[in-house]
């Protein structure tokens, strides 16, 4: 018999849920977009490898930090800038000068029930409550939203031990034209992080036609866009409540579900892949 699958968040990561879970339910609090531009269109923002049955296209991408090829020195430089100096991503891959990237030619038409902001989730009935009234119940639930806001939803369920906050910055991004004398063709994506303490951006790139502004602050800019939870870190307990919450049947996907800052798209959708195939 088939499971129901109820997934709380519409944007890339719950849409790569539904299309490896057939029939499953999406909610997203917000409104139906008016493009289908999505949060990883915004910064610099592209897979590092190409993603099974969903057609990608591949492109060249150039990184620099303060316009050089990244020695160890600029990387620390620029990890201290941004307070992420004990990050144990992959360096030597993230600042590889040369390198080869993708990005999705087409994201799978899932639908999507819009303007549903989930109000409770209630473990021990199996259902979820949504702004308009509507229990939805599940026999397993999928959430792609940040971790915190999964944990407030929650009832029936013992509390969380007293621990630290969720430590986040936000990011603020500015786009603009690709400017005339860009430094690489317009076909390439070219990343440039800055490490001066006081550049109020720490990145840059050219994608596709447009200049890209990353920024921890607004940078003096009116921003195109906050990206919110932004830059995560670390928290000591989230694999504990992974597991907890999985004995409920419910499971997190996705850098902010698993509040895991290094987490890659790839390597949530091989997670989402291997979780389908073992329902």
């Amino acid at each position: 018999m088939p499971h129901h699958i109820v997934v709380i968040g519409g944007g890339i990561t719950g849409r790569l849920v539904g299309f490896r879970s057939s029939g499953a339910t999406i909610l997203d609090w917000g409104p139906p977009p008016r493009n289908d531009r999505l949060t990883r269109s915004y910064g610099t923002n592209y897979l590092w490898e190409p993603l099974l049955d969903i057609p990608c296209r591949a492109f060249q991408v150039v990184t620099h930090v303060d316009g050089q090829i990244p020695t160890e020195e600029s990387i620390l430089a620029y990890k201290r800038k941004i307070n992420k100096l004990g990050d144990g991503g992959d360096w030597s891959r993230q600042f590889q000068h040369e390198t080869t990237g993708y990005d999705i030619e087409e994201m799978p038409q899932i639908p999507i029930l819009y303007q549903r902001r989930i109000v409770e989730i209630n473990p021990v009935a199996r259902c979820v409550i949504d702004s308009t009234g509507y229990v939805h119940f599940y026999d397993r639930l999928v959430s792609t939203v940040p971790m915190p806001s999964l944990l407030a939803l929650l009832t029936n369920m013992p509390p969380p031990l007293s621990m630290p906050k969720f430590q986040n910055d936000p990011i603020y991004v500015k786009i603009g034209p690709r400017p005339p004398d860009a430094p690489y063709p317009e076909d390439v994506l070219y990343v440039n992080y800055l490490s001066n303490p006081d550049v109020p951006s720490y990145r840059v790139c050219d994608r596709f036609g447009e200049r890209h502004w990353e920024g921890l602050t607004d940078m003096g800019l009116a921003p195109t866009k906050m990206l919110k939870p932004g830059k995560i870190h670390p928290h000591p307990h989230t694999e504990m409540w992974r597991q907890m919450l999985s004995t409920y049947d419910i499971y997190c996907f996705g850098r902010y579900a698993t509040w895991r800052p290094d987490e890659l798209v790839h390597e949530t959708y091989r997670e989402i892949v291997q979780w389908a195939n073992s329902l």
